[in-house]
């Protein structure tokens, strides 16, 4: 009886006061009454939400065509929000998967006068560093070492690096298998201990458990396995095998090396202003201390996760903000094909309110019918940002994959699922917004006799809905402009990028890397007598044009020039190459003034520099620089001035120029270089000679990084070329969704006024004044959405160029031609309707009437 009396309150009264009772009410029925009649209430809640569905699915099931088709747009909005959130979330939010990623800090030195943000730090201010800070529970340094692994076959390179104890620490990650370097070790001077990769233990110790206490030669030398670190672990980015850093006691006093990455996790608390304040207070005490090597020389500390590229972050950041605008377009497209699914049951609706629903209860229904249609798409939207990922992946290179932080971590995780579905939950509720302000709103205020005896030909003829349909047709072209002018403006820009000259040419050319060991090439003579029997050997080979070296050796630190004061700190300093007689052949630069380095030019004769035009230009701008002197550092000889090349781009994406100065090889050998061997044809013809002539050299040195120059710049561009295929296939899906919302729009319309336009024809209105009206309507709707799509494109405009460093720039004409093809695909979609209008027969229509 309790039940049947509760189930009666709660049917008749309009006011839900099962969810907030009434005190008294409390008060006057005991604790389980209480409980009985929450209990009653949920199960009302439950059952109209299952009957709502139910409802929902049923006339979604109707019109199976405008279910699939709203299904299909809201599912290629959220489907590129997904992968668009896959490449954020690994990109820009978790670049790097250590924990405590937030408090894990790269501590860098500043050097103004040379323009140089990041610069390493001596190993004897890192022990100060180290002794003094008071912000880092854990602080290591770190030296990239190539490394080159025998006792196996061929030599093979393996990128390494010494690191002090306390490394693994501080990037908060322990190892899968044995165990990292302990403290003790610093002390060990001859510890030959090592910590290889996951993918190192998988390829070369076969992925064996035993593998722990087994030797590897690394440059002759043996090392013993003590840990695997797990596959995750990827610091510094490609490195395959860590060994103790131990410094000897002359290098705990070098000031003047620079070549130690400093790394450290901060302590609870501690805060990355802090940090830096700490290690700036002390830069400027070691500049005061030692101003012949510290001073001009500052501190700071980068978080690791800022370290990735900020261009990537940014323009992942654009893409995301792109793929926003195309599911507003998508909402909008559904919204309106909702709107018109509730004017076509206006009657059934006024029916259901005169017989007692209540405002919520329309709008619920509404609310669920769009629902299932957003959580429909955005299951499909999962399978195809799944379907891209996949596609992606098969288009990046293994090297990408291995030097952008995150790229290869790219997956559909919990996380992206979950903000699929409240992607998927705001898009049913955006869809269902316009039908349900028109009809739970508005509709339920006519009178029912006035709408039960409207035509049947006339249901969403009501002005206001008409409004609100061509109000959001307007908007989605206004959104199909501005994706379609972001998209040509990036899609032009990166082929002008692409395409500019860069002040050599790539084509046909083969370029390989080799590391010397030092422990092996210990003196000047070794390492220059080395590159004299590779290049010996390299132009044996039948068909090569030219075979060189080279050898980046930095920016210049002190440029001198003889006679004149030193340069100021924003005058260029050029990068220093140390190249082989045929370089500029090889890459063909050209030679503007003078001659190139040439094989006579020896260690023990004159020494001289080619520096690019840029340099020339800026120091001797009226003068010939030829015979002119100049010193690179401080401590090197005088230089003398034989020549003047071509500038070659060093910032491909702002095209800016590198000055550059190019002494010989043997007068600066350098342990690391790159061959060079133009070809006639295709170079990969003669990697594996040139492989050849190099180990008839030295047997135990790998060569790596074989590759033609031309995929190399192929790779490096490869994410400007994903992200233009991206914006491409945006604002095509842009397009497609606002001709056909433009196409419904006026599909709709010729239906509501079917009768209308049989009375004008029947009064003599001839089909060209009909096709005239319609196409008027259409011509309206473009106008209205152009002239609001303009100013947003062009603001677009100006903070992708801001954004992306002056790269997007926005072209008149391109924006001229989009919104003229906008336009023209709008009223060609709008014909089809506008010429079915035409062949209504007034005796039919009028005949329904």
């Amino acid at each position: 009886g309790l039940r049947r009396a509760i189930w009666n309150m709660i049917s008749q009264n309009a006011t839900p006061s099962w969810v907030f009772p009434d005190k008294t009410q409390i008060e006057s029925i005991s604790r389980k009454e209480t409980r009985l009649l929450y209990e009653v209430g949920h199960w009302k809640v439950m059952n109209d939400l299952v009957r709502d569905t139910r409802y929902a699915f049923r006339a979604l099931l109707k019109t199976p065509l405008a279910t699939a088709v709203g299904v299909l747009a809201l599912a290629l909005g959220i489907g590129v929000n997904a992968s668009s959130l896959i490449t954020t979330s690994s990109l820009v939010l978790h670049p790097f998967p250590y924990a405590h990623l937030d408090r894990i800090m790269t501590v860098w030195q500043t050097v103004p006068k040379l323009k140089l943000e990041r610069s390493p730090l001596a190993p004897g201010d890192f022990g100060d560093l180290r002794r003094e800070n008071r912000c880092f529970s854990q602080l290591a340094a770190y030296r990239p070492w190539d490394a080159a692994l025998t006792g196996a076959g061929d030599p093979v390179r393996v990128l390494a690096a010494r690191v002090t104890p306390g490394f693994f620490s501080a990037l908060s990650s322990k190892p899968a298998l044995g165990r990292v370097f302990e403290d003790s070790l610093e002390e060990k001077a001859n510890a030959r201990v090592a910590v290889v990769s996951e993918g190192f233990w998988n390829t070369h110790l076969l992925g064996s458990r035993d593998a722990i206490g087994k030797t590897i030669a690394l440059d002759g030398k043996q090392y013993t396995v003590i840990g695997v670190m797990p596959d995750a672990f990827n610091w510094p980015l490609q490195t395959e095998i860590w060994t103790p850093l131990v410094f000897d006691p002359a290098e705990t006093h070098d000031r003047a090396n620079h070549d130690l990455m400093a790394i450290g996790l901060l302590k609870p608390g501690a805060s990355r202003s802090e940090a830096s304040d700490e290690a700036a207070t002390l830069a400027g005490r070691l500049a005061r201390q030692f101003p012949d090597t510290n001073e001009g020389r500052r501190m700071m500390c980068v978080p690791l996760a800022e370290i990735a590229d900020s261009f990537t972050q940014r323009f992942v950041l654009l893409l995301l903000g792109a793929t926003l605008f195309v599911l507003l377009l998508a909402c909008a497209n559904v919204g309106n094909l909702q709107l018109a699914r509730a004017a076509s049951r206006e009657k059934e609706i006024a029916i259901r309110t005169a017989l007692g629903a209540a405002r919520v209860q329309i709008a619920r229904q509404l609310f669920m019918e769009s629902l299932l249609l957003s959580l429909a798409a955005g299951g499909l939207g999962l399978l195809l940002a799944g379907w891209n990922l996949d596609l992606t992946r098969s288009d990046i290179s293994a090297n990408v994959l291995r030097i952008v932080p995150g790229l290869a971590a790219m997956r559909v995780d919990t996380t992206v699922v979950f903000a699929t579905v409240v992607l998927s939950v705001a898009a049913g509720l955006l869809c269902s917004g316009p039908a349900m302000f028109q009809l739970a709103l508005r509709g339920m205020r006519r009178d029912l006799n006035e709408t039960l005896q409207q035509r049947g030909d006339s249901q969403g003829a009501i002005p206001a809905q008409n409004r609100m349909r061509s109000a959001m047709v307007a908007l989605e072209l206004a959104l199909a402009l501005v994706l379609l002018i972001g998209a040509g403006m990036t899609v032009k820009s990166f082929e002008r990028l692409l395409d500019v000259y860069q002040g050599f040419d790539p084509k046909n050319l083969l370029t390989m890397q080799i590391t010397l060991p030092a422990e092996s090439y210990r003196r000047d003579a070794q390492v220059g007598s080395f590159y004299d029997r590779a290049l010996q050997h390299l132009e044996e080979i039948p068909g090569i044009r030219a075979a060189a070296i080279s050898s980046n050796n930095g920016v210049a630190q002190n440029l001198l020039i003889e006679g004149r004061p030193e340069p100021r700190p924003y005058e260029p300093r050029p990068t220093v190459r140390s190249i082989s007689a045929q370089y500029f052949e090889a890459m063909r630069i050209p030679i503007f003034n003078g001659r190139s380095v040439s094989t006579a030019d020896r260690a023990t004769t004159q020494r001289v520099v080619v520096v690019s035009q840029s340099v020339a230009r800026h120091y001797w701008p009226r003068e010939n620089p030829l015979g002119r002197r100049i010193k690179l550092n401080a401590h090197s000889e005088w230089l003398t001035v034989v020549g003047v090349s071509g500038d070659v781009v060093e910032n491909w994406v702002t095209g800016d120029f590198a000055p550059a100065a190019y002494i010989p090889y043997a007068q600066a050998p350098s342990l690391s270089a790159e061959i060079l061997i133009r070809t006639p044809a295709d170079p990969l013809r003669v990697a594996g000679a040139a492989r050849a002539k190099i180990s008839a050299v030295d047997k135990n040195l790998p060569v790596y990084n074989v590759e033609t120059l031309e995929k190399a710049r192929a790779d490096e561009r490869g994410g400007f070329r994903a992200a233009a295929r991206a914006m491409t296939t945006y604002a095509v899906i842009a397009l497609l969704l606002a001709v056909t919302g433009i196409y419904g729009v006026l599909s709709q319309f010729v239906t509501a006024r079917r009768h209308d336009i049989g009375v004008r024809m029947a009064l003599g209105a001839d089909r060209l004044d009909v096709l005239r009206m319609t196409m008027w309507r259409a011509a309206a709707l473009t106008i209205v959405g152009v002239g609001f799509g303009l100013p947003l494109a062009l603001l677009l405009a100006r903070g992708m160029a801001t954004a992306l460093f002056g790269v997007v720039r926005v072209d008149p004409q391109g924006i001229v031609v989009v919104t003229a093809i906008l336009a023209a695909s709008a009223l060609l979609a709008s014909y089809v309707p506008s010429w079915r209008a035409t062949q209504i027969d007034p005796m039919t229509a009028l005949r329904a009437e």
